[in-house]
């Protein structure tokens, strides 16, 4: 017994042992265990907070008294913090202050549980101190007892896109604003027109009376006319389509005609002009149309700006840079001025300073804008300088001397003016659907002694060409059924002995540059854009006889 109790009291010992032996290998492999996990943890937090910095939104994490409790990288970006530093920043540091109070209503919403979720597109402030736009998506986490724990946000940057929705608002308001301008600009001239031809329908007026309609209305249509044209350039300045024709220019002479064509509107608001024009050594390269064109652009705005009885000032001189020696013309006037905050878009189309149905001067605000585009493409510079309201402008000019841009030159000119042609006995064949131009073209060719017949259809065009055998072909483009490229095919497809090679000019209101070029591909030599004048027919008439 005592033997067996022995060896039992001798297993019993040893069990204990071996029970204290386990015991402490647990709490080790515990202890291993937590180290790993541990290890793992922070593994996977680093590995999170890699994935969150490096995803394409921005992360945040609220206390519920405001403080930040964790961000990613791209929050902080979105700022321009730091890490580091934004740990410093609290909520009204980045908030825009008129978003504010909305912001602190509704983090109080999310933490009573009035409200689950909070989306919508607010306003921050960056670093910078610069606006920025974000789209902040906001909930609250809560504890098993339900109280609000943090406030979890995700925020999108939609700067970009309000910035591209503000340019598209501001772009659409300016095009509604222009197009009541343009549609105010087109009847007011319209209506004098009209209002005139009916008082000369119904009435018989004295002769001067008489003469002062024909003035009215001639310089109404010009006004119009001009419009159109600045249309015309501002569309081929869009499409890359402004072709010019470059030449050597002596450019004190295009300045010194425009002066002297501008003099009546001069002595109309009994403006004082000095001038000091130095006289240039060597011709400039350029295309003295639209060169013709930028000054006479400047100089009216300097006679709409000024008040009667104001001055205007233009200076030509010689100038060198570092580039070059480069001619410089100046003109500036004592009128309205420019506010400064205006003068960096003088320049740009269909901007005004002044706008809406207040404004004291009228146009569409295209002038300086072709100006603008014009100089540039002459290897140039345009600028403005004012001091502000009431102090007057001044425009500035810089070309280059002996400089020729690489610019195609147009591929046709208009008829030059030539001295008087006897067209006594030429056969003209006048193509056209309408029948006041018919009419009127045909009255201006008559009493130049032209024989001249007329067609409303392509049709009836080489039918009568067929037998009439025309010395010239004036024909419109767009015309029903047929245009006038079908008919000049036809011709063209005729042997010379039976006029397949007529002289043609087109006249058309077809008038872009590209439809230009379409016309003399199809075999016109001229192409004369509506609307023409009796000397433009008749110089376009002489010009194709000697062809």
């Amino acid at each position: 017994m005592l033997a067996k109790a022995k060896d039992i009291s001798g297993d019993f010992s040893s069990f204990i042992e071996n029970e204290i032996n386990l015991e402490e290998l647990n709490i080790s492999a515990l202890q291993q265990f937590a180290r790993m996990s541990l290890a793992a943890l922070k593994e996977n937090q680093a590995l999170l907070q890699a994935t969150l910095d490096k995803a394409a939104v921005g992360f945040c994490q609220l206390h519920v008294d405001g403080r930040w409790a964790g961000f990613n990288q791209r929050f902080c970006d979105f700022f321009g913090y730091t890490q580091d530093e934004f740990w410093k920043t609290s909520i009204g540091d980045i908030s825009h202050p008129e978003e504010l109070a909305l912001e602190q209503e509704n983090m109080t919403k999310l933490i009573s549980g009035e409200i689950t979720s909070v989306q919508r597109e607010r306003r921050f402030l960056h670093k910078n101190g610069s606006v920025i736009w974000g789209l902040i998506s906001a909930s609250a986490t809560r504890e098993d007892n339900g109280k609000a724990k943090f406030i979890v946000g995700v925020l999108q940057d939609i700067t970009k896109r309000k910035s591209a929705e503000n340019e598209l608002k501001k772009s659409l308001e300016n095009r509604d604003q222009f197009l009541a301008t343009l549609s105010h600009e087109l009847r007011t001239p319209l209506n004098i027109i009209l209002g005139w031809v009916d008082l000369l329908k119904r009435e018989t007026l004295d002769p001067w009376s008489y003469r002062e309609a024909l003035d009215t209305l001639e310089k109404n249509a010009r006004i119009q006319k001009a419009l159109i044209d600045d249309l015309l350039d501002v569309s081929r300045i869009v499409t890359g389509k402004m072709i010019l024709d470059f030449s050597p220019v002596q450019f004190k002479t295009l300045v010194e005609s425009q002066l002297v064509s501008l003099s009546m509107r001069f002595q109309e608001k009994n403006l004082k002009v000095k001038t000091d024009l130095t006289s240039l050594p060597t011709p400039i390269m350029g295309d003295s149309i639209r060169l013709t064109q930028v000054i006479s652009n400047i100089l009216t705005n300097a006679i709409k700006f000024t008040p009667p009885y104001g001055q205007i000032f233009v200076t030509l001189k010689i100038q060198d840079d570092n580039i070059g020696s480069f001619v410089q013309l100046t003109i500036s006037d004592s009128g309205n001025g420019i506010e400064p905050n205006f003068l960096d878009e003088v320049f740009e189309p269909l901007k005004q300073e002044e706008m809406g149905t207040t404004r004291t001067h009228g146009g569409l605000g295209l002038g300086l804008a072709i100006a603008k585009h014009t100089v540039l493409q002459h290897n140039g510079k345009i600028f403005a300088k004012s001091e502000g309201r009431g102090k007057g402008a001044e425009f500035t000019v810089d070309l280059p001397l002996l400089v020729t841009p690489t610019i195609t030159p147009a591929e046709d000119n208009p008829p030059k003016q030539t001295s008087e042609t006897d067209l006594t006995g030429v056969k003209v064949l006048l193509v056209d659907d309408s029948e006041d131009v018919l009419s009127l073209v045909e009255v201006w060719l008559r009493k130049k002694g032209v024989k001249i017949k007329t067609a409303k259809s392509a049709k009836d065009a080489f039918d009568i060409f067929r037998v009439f055998q025309p010395q010239v072909l004036l024909s419109d483009i767009g015309m029903p059924e047929e245009d006038g490229y079908s008919l000049l095919a036809k011709i063209r497809a005729l042997s010379p002995q039976d006029g397949g090679q007529v002289p043609a000019a087109a006249l058309t209101a077809y008038a872009r540059d590209e439809e230009k070029k379409q016309a003399l591909a199809a075999g016109f030599q001229i192409h004369i854009p509506k609307p023409f004048t009796s000397k433009c027919i008749e110089e376009t008439v002489a010009l194709l006889t000697k062809a």
